[in-house]
C-alpha cells in the first residue's frame, strides 16, 4: 500500500462512505505504521493519548511480552483504558471477568509466571479503532445485527432442460406417463 506499504484498505461495513487501513500483520504495525505515526504524531491532537496506549500494546506483544502472565494482564487493562476513551467502544466482557479467565487458564496449565505460547492473544490489527470512535467491526459477523448474512449458495442440483424427457428413476410418475404413454 502506498506510502506506509502495509495493510489493505477497504469501505467500512454498513458505513460505505468510510475507507479503513487494516494491517493484519503484528510486524508490519510494528515495523512500519508505528513509525510512520510516531513520525507524524504531532498531527494528532485528539487521538494522541489513544495512540500512544494503541502503541504500547503492539510493542509489548510483538515483542513477546504477553507470555508473561503479569505482563498479559497489563496488557489487557490498556486495551480497556483504550475502549474507554471511546465514548461507542462496548465490551462484552468486563475488565474484572477477563482477568479471572486469564487467571484460571493460568492456574490450569499451572504455570504462576509465564503462561507459554498457547494462551490465545488476538490484537486487533486495525489502526482504525483508534482512528475512528466506534468499535471494531466483526470480520465474520455482520455490522448490524438486522442484516442478513451472505453465504455462498449451496450447489443446486442441475434443472432439465426444456423439452428434454426424464430420465428413468429421477421423474414423478405423472411425467413418465405422460411422455411413455403408460398408465
Amino acid at each position: 500500500m502506498g506510502v506506509i506499504g502495509a495493510g489493505r484498505v477497504i469501505r467500512k461495513p454498513g458505513q460505505r462512505h468510510l475507507w479503513l487501513l487494516v494491517i493484519d500483520n503484528m510486524k508490519e504495525l510494528k515495523d512500519r505504521l508505528i513509525p510512520f505515526i510516531d513520525e507524524h504524531v504531532k498531527l494528532l491532537i485528539a487521538k494522541k493519548k489513544a495512540y500512544e496506549i494503541f502503541r504500547e500494546i503492539v510493542l509489548r506483544i510483538s515483542n513477546g511480552e504477553h507470555r508473561n502472565l503479569d505482563v498479559l494482564k497489563v496488557i489487557v487493562v490498556l486495551a480497556y483504558r483504550l475502549s474507554e476513551l471511546s465514548s461507542k467502544a462496548r465490551r462484552r466482557k468486563g475488565l474484572n471477568q477477563v482477568l479471572d479467565i486469564i487467571n484460571s487458564r493460568a492456574a490450569k496449565r499451572g504455570s504462576p509466571r509465564g503462561i507459554g505460547s498457547q494462551m490465545p492473544c488476538r490484537v486487533s490489527s486495525g489502526a482504525h479503532e483508534w482512528i475512528n470512535e466506534g468499535p471494531a467491526v466483526p470480520a465474520r459477523d455482520p455490522v448490524k445485527p438486522t442484516e442478513p448474512v451472505h453465504r455462498p449458495a449451496s450447489p443446486r442440483r442441475e434443472r432439465r432442460p426444456r423439452g428434454a424427457l426424464p430420465q428413468p428413476g429421477v421423474g414423478s410418475r405423472a411425467a413418465i406417463r405422460r411422455v411413455g404413454g403408460r398408465q
